[in-house]
């Protein structure tokens, strides 16, 4: 077994030591740490190297991806924490839909709907909105979603690779038990060692590599690091990012007039997307969702900067009357 189960166990105080030199299991130690998709691919990539042997210098590589809570899909709860159950109503918090345009990525997808997890949705179904002519699908290209949410589909990739690549990926969960999610790295003698927010140290690694890209996420995490992680935290700096608004909308009664499941506004100094989570498929893969509509409405990136920077205290509070 190239990489026991317990070697990256944040059951464990501390991670077993890496092998000795000319060991059959000999490679370099690689650390994906990121919940969304551009961690999944990466570590997905890697474990493809490692298996085929294509890539001497990954030879015997151990691989471990480790996860926390990603803002993709939930139930109405609190800090959106709660997990969507099947057939009950869900919201897409982050990413809304997605496209694939380039052949290696529209084959994966292809991948992911083979195992029940993702599907487009109808052509026309995404489009866009604005005051005096009102929605106007956008036809062509194919907008794929997660069967009963974005947080589901991933959920289940995730588990996917770690069953495909078993013996080269580990993965480390730091959702729902958030004690296992990291929070912290440090440079020594024997490699890079992360920290999870239980206390558990995991490593040590060659290599580590962050599939995530928020300030609020990433300055801590590098900072931590101290000088080692200077240069790298420095370049992300430079780095702009809109700050955009979120708000999870519950309609009870009538339902509203809503023939898309997706809509980028036009013409709203505060809105910029309308999402009906009620028109997306459940984890059944059925269309649709009986019971008030759930919409997941996105602020423009002004008006959320706006917001956040002028009224951090009282921005939910704007938002809900602008929005």
């Amino acid at each position: 077994d190239p990489m026991p189960r317990r070697w990256a166990s944040a059951a464990a105080s501390c991670v077993m030591p890496p092998p000795p030199r000319g060991s059959q299991v000999e490679g370099p130690r690689i650390v994906v740490v990121g919940t969304g998709i551009a961690a999944l691919m990466c570590i997905r990539s890697l474990a493809k190297l490692a298996r085929s042997g294509g890539e001497p210098a990954l030879r015997g590589a151990r691989l471990v991806l480790c996860t926390s809570r990603g803002k993709l899909a939930t139930q109405m709860g609190p800090k959106n924490q709660t997990l969507p159950q099947p057939g009950k109503p869900f919201f897409d918090y982050g990413c809304q839909y997605f496209t694939a345009d380039e052949p290696w990525f529209a084959k994966e997808v292809q991948r992911w709907s083979s195992l029940h997890l993702c599907q487009a949705l109808p052509d026309g179904a995404v489009g866009t909105f604005s005051g005096d002519k009102g929605f106007s699908p956008l036809l062509g290209d194919k907008c794929w979603v997660g069967n009963g949410g974005m947080a589901v589909m991933l959920d289940g990739l995730l588990e996917q690779t770690a069953r495909e690549f078993e013996g080269i990926v580990e993965l480390v969960r730091g959702f729902p038990d958030t004690n296992r999610a990291v929070r912290a790295l440090a440079r020594r003698q024997t490699g890079w060692h992360l920290t999870t927010k239980g206390g558990d140290v995991l490593g040590p690694f060659d290599y580590v590599i962050g599939g995530f890209a928020q300030h609020c996420l990433t300055d801590p995490f590098l900072t931590s690091g101290g000088e080692d992680c200077d240069p790298m935290l420095r370049c992300l700096r430079r780095v702009e990012s809109n700050q955009m608004i979120v708000m999870q909308v519950s309609f009870e009664g009538e339902l509203l007039p809503m023939q898309f499941a997706g809509a980028h506004v036009y013409g709203e100094e505060a809105l910029s997307w309308i999402g009906n989570n009620s028109a997306k498929p459940q984890q059944s893969g059925k269309f649709g969702t009986l019971g008030p509509q759930h919409l997941t409405l996105i602020s423009t990136a002004c008006f959320g900067e706006n917001e956040f920077n002028c009224n951090p205290k009282g921005y939910r509070r704007t938002a809900e009357a602008e929005m």
